[in-house]
């Protein structure tokens, strides 16, 4: 979760509590701070916020470990009260343990807040934290009678009160923006896997781009990045979507892809070779290869492949034989392994003065008006980040259609030379390009 506003969390506990109560009013206030004439009031007050160790280390996508490039992850503490005062100004315990009550059972139905939690028709999450994988965990804590009592301010004969806590987590703020970026590593260290079983060893493909002035050259890539590219080279090139998997005992295997995009079980799909033709898949016991596509067919319906890093695994099912002349299939499914698909840029138009768009095109397959990949494309130019807007500001970026964006570079057709520009959509990076100057 990457947040700029604290308030968005506190806001989506009251949705919660409110639609699931209904008949109570949800406050963010302190609860010493309600007055004596409140009624069927329930307070969900941020008192306390505690850095997660885990995140404490993470690297930012510069390569280093600036605080301003990297999230800070929070656990938030919250404290439950409900208020409820008769005419007399004196609070009305019963009513108040009613109203708690309440609170203490929709907080225990709700453990997990993401994108698809509603009530009834009501998205529960806050808006601006919808449609990018954001999720709270609510988490009760035991807090013993003693604790609790000297949560109170003794000075106010008011505020011994009969409250809940809790702990919502992990919220990421959201760190400044990385403005410029290495270059990436196309080959990793070797790890040590099973043996003896089916498992995925490594998977590869291959990085094909042409240098200014030079000839197209086809780099190793292990894990693999393929390219949604999916006009081929002349045989016996080996393709920018071609994915190799190596390993052993994958004999009748089948792949199996997963992706937060995918709306299937655990977001995975078994890709079915038979009714997937183009995707050219050929297993052999110790490796299988394949040609990743702009989609995949799934019963009859066609799933998207965006760019992005996927989970890629083997399933290898069979049929035993049960007394009776029954059967039973049984599943077993191989290690997963990570793997990038990555755009592909093809062309880009003349660079003329500043403020001028250069329109740059990406190879067909990619749409890049997706709603999935709304604020999902990052471009940088001789390594600065560019903003996406629709202002025409020179460092800027819009997406023009499926297949093209449109880029305002930082410098005119004076500054001749070549100018890496990088493309990366939910992650994962074209191959090298550049924009080329001439003298």
């Amino acid at each position: 979760m990457a947040l700029e506003d604290l308030s968005r969390v506190t806001e989506t506990l009251i949705t919660l509590l409110t639609t699931r109560i209904g008949s109570a009013t949800v406050v963010a206030q302190a609860p010493d701070q309600l007055p004596t004439s409140t009624k069927s009031t329930i307070s969900v007050y941020l008192y306390h916020a505690r850095e997660d160790a885990h995140y404490k280390n993470a690297v930012a996508r510069d390569g280093t470990s600036n605080p301003f490039h990297t999230p800070l992850a929070l656990s938030l503490f919250y404290v439950v009260t409900a208020h409820h005062y008769g005419d007399d100004d004196k609070p009305e315990p019963l009513q108040e343990q009613k109203l708690l009550g309440y609170a203490l059972k929709a907080l225990h139905d709700y453990p997990l807040v993401g994108d698809d939690t509603k009530i009834g028709a009501v998205d529960i999450l806050h808006h601006e934290l919808r449609g990018s994988d954001n999720g709270l965990q609510i988490i009760y804590r035991p807090v013993g009678p003693e604790e609790s009592a000297t949560f109170w301010n003794g000075d106010d004969q008011r505020l011994i009160r009969f409250s809940a806590f809790y702990e919502v987590r992990v919220v990421l703020m959201k760190p400044e923006p990385v403005t410029h970026i290495p270059g990436y590593v196309l080959s990793v260290g070797n790890y040590i896997l099973p043996t003896g079983v089916m498992h995925l060893a490594s998977s590869h493909s291959v990085v094909r781009f042409t240098p200014p002035g030079g000839d197209p050259i086809a780099l190793p890539a292990s894990p693999a990045r393929v390219a949604l590219e999916l006009i081929g080279p002349p045989s016996p090139e080996v393709p920018n979507n071609h994915l190799a998997l190596h390993g052993s005992r994958l004999g009748g295997g089948r792949l199996v892809l997963r992706s937060p995009l995918f709306d299937t079980p655990n977001n995975q799909i078994v890709v079915d070779p038979a009714a997937n033709l183009a995707w050219d898949i050929h297993v052999t016991s110790t490796r299988i290869t394949a040609r990743i596509q702009a989609s995949v067919n799934v019963d009859g319906v066609p799933k998207t492949i965006l760019p992005g890093i996927y989970g890629v695994s083997v399933q290898v099912s069979s049929d035993v034989a049960l007394p009776g002349g029954l059967t039973k299939t049984v599943t077993s499914r191989s290690n997963e392994l990570a793997f990038a698909v990555t755009p592909f840029v093809t062309d880009n138009d003349p660079v003329g003065d500043i403020g001028v768009a250069v329109r740059v095109e990406v190879a067909p397959g990619i749409d890049l008006m997706d709603p999935a990949l709304a604020g999902q494309v990052e471009v940088y130019v001789d390594g600065l980040a560019y903003e996406e807007s629709a202002s025409g500001n020179p460092k800027t970026f819009e997406i023009h259609d499926g297949q093209h964006l449109d880029v305002y570079l930082h410098f005119d057709d004076g500054a001749t030379g070549n100018h890496p520009f990088r493309l990366l959509i939910r992650g994962a990076e074209a191959p090298p390009y550049w924009i080329e100057v001439a003298s």
